[in-house]
């Protein structure tokens, strides 16, 4: 099956970047939702690298929302490491969808979100993303990836992050 998903995905890599797994998790505390199969269009990630890349993106560490990240902004980790952003305020744990977290790395040029689990802990006010396959996962050395977190995100009171953010780290 993986054989096939990889054909489709070459297939239509151009027109989208399609997430692999058919029905992505996101979990809250121990509370498990069911989302939708999602796909971020190619141009909404091409859009995110170039602003990105010209600088138009903010860095989160100008987010108001959001207090740390871990791996930090341009700090170099093992590469199976699991991410954490920590909130300020309390975020809609609903909102933390594969398209409104996308994790890019730029070795193959390839989304990878849907490799990830999203889980928000509504106590803590973070959110975690760690591998879903244990013992093989990771994204290789030697690598770049860049953590987007878009305006989709919304805060506990339905007000929504007021910008694209994004932090980078090496392999």
């Amino acid at each position: 099956m993986f054989i096939l998903l990889k054909r489709y995905y070459i297939n239509i890599k151009l027109k989208y970047i399609v997430l692999l797994l058919c029905l992505p998790l996101i979990s809250c505390s121990g509370q498990t939702v069911n989302r939708d199969v999602n796909m971020v269009a190619a141009q909404d990630v091409q859009s995110l690298l170039d602003d990105l890349s010209s600088g138009k993106i903010k860095d989160i560490g100008q987010c108001k929302d959001i207090v740390s990240s871990d791996p930090k902004n341009g700090s170099s980790v093992d590469s199976e490491s699991d991410i954490t952003v920590s909130f300020r305020g309390d975020m809609d744990p609903a909102s933390f969808t594969y398209n409104s977290v996308i994790i890019y790395e730029g070795k193959h040029s390839s989304v990878i979100t849907s490799l990830f689990n999203l889980n928000y802990d509504k106590n803590k006010k973070q959110l975690s993303l760690s591998f879903k396959m244990a013992n093989g996962g990771g994204v290789g050395t030697g690598n770049s990836v860049a953590v987007f977190l878009t305006k989709d995100i919304k805060r506990k009171d339905g007000t929504y992050l007021d910008d694209n953010y994004c932090f980078v780290y090496n392999t």
